[in-house]
């Protein structure tokens, strides 16, 4: 991986006054620091992570900041702060993480492969056009059903790689 696809890191907000981690993040640059500088702004995203921040500030103290992991691909760094929200208790995260645009393609392909109709089914519920149009193009119906899925099987196992018709 280049230096730039490792970029990203894991970070959890912690609160001073009881050591508890209160939210956890995954960020490049000084994302991990925005939280409280949105709030000294009167940014408000997420209210109870804000209101934390917001009174560890009125108390005189700063928002500790403690780096889970760092030099991660953003692939990992999601599939961390995942885990870690799954695993915490008493977080003010509003969600349970995100997933990358890889991981989100790949949920997308795994539900196409699961619309995908046995043959005999498809085959009697297209249109008789759509099968003359592919027996005119492929040759015959069941190469080309067959050519589909597995393009989506191929699909499944890396959901960047490019399917070529053959």
């Amino acid at each position: 991986m280049t230096p730039k696809q490792q970029r990203f890191y894991v970070y959890r907000l912690v609160d001073p006054r009881d050591d508890q981690p209160f939210y956890i993040g995954k960020g490049t640059g000084r994302r991990a620091y925005t939280h409280a500088a949105n709030v000294r702004r009167g940014v408000i995203d997420n209210g109870a992570k804000c209101r934390r921040i917001a009174e560890i500030i009125a108390g005189g103290q700063n928002v500790r900041v403690d780096f889970v992991a760092v030099d991660l691909s953003e692939a990992d760094a999601f599939a961390m702060e995942r885990g870690l929200i799954a695993d915490g208790v008493g977080l003010t995260n509003i969600a349970g993480g995100t997933v990358s645009s890889t991981e989100a393609q790949a949920e997308r392909i795994a539900l196409n492969i699961a619309a995908i109709k046995p043959y005999d089914y498809w085959i009697d519920t297209i249109p008789q056009a759509t099968i003359a149009l592919v027996e005119r193009v492929w040759g015959d119906t069941k190469s080309f059903y067959d050519w589909y899925v597995g393009a989506w099987a191929k699909l499944a196992k890396d959901p960047r790689q490019t399917v070529v018709l053959p």
